[in-house]
């Protein structure tokens, strides 16, 4: 996936300073993401490995309070425990690759940024 524009990474990675390279999961399922099993998690290691920051980012804020696109079907209020629990899992399939130090992987959950 690219997020920035072409040729940006490369001016980034060329100022020598350490990236910040992020990774969001919907914890609504209890079945962990295939992004955190398969090579993503691997590739996402190489980045801590070259001395770069892992950010997890739980995406569980519209889980919480219900989709107000009024899809909430397709995107049920969940309970906290059940959110918190597949959080959870989610890190802990993470951090069999990843660096699990706070500084190396910090973990952001979406609901704690927007309050």
């Amino acid at each position: 996936m690219h997020v920035l524009p072409e040729g940006e990474l490369e001016q980034k990675l060329k100022l020598g300073r350490p990236l910040r390279v992020k990774l969001g999961v919907d914890p609504t399922s209890s079945r962990c993401p295939s992004r955190l099993r398969g090579s993503s998690s691997t590739g996402l290691r190489e980045w801590q490995d070259a001395g770069h920051t892992v950010v997890l980012i739980v995406g569980d804020y519209t889980a919480r309070i219900g989709d107000p696109s009024g899809r909430s079907s397709e995107r049920p209020v969940l309970p906290d425990e059940e959110l918190d629990a597949n959080a959870k899992r989610f890190a802990d399939q993470a951090f069999r690759v990843l660096d699990p130090r706070q500084d190396r992987s910090p973990v952001q959950r979406r609901v704690a940024l927007r309050s």
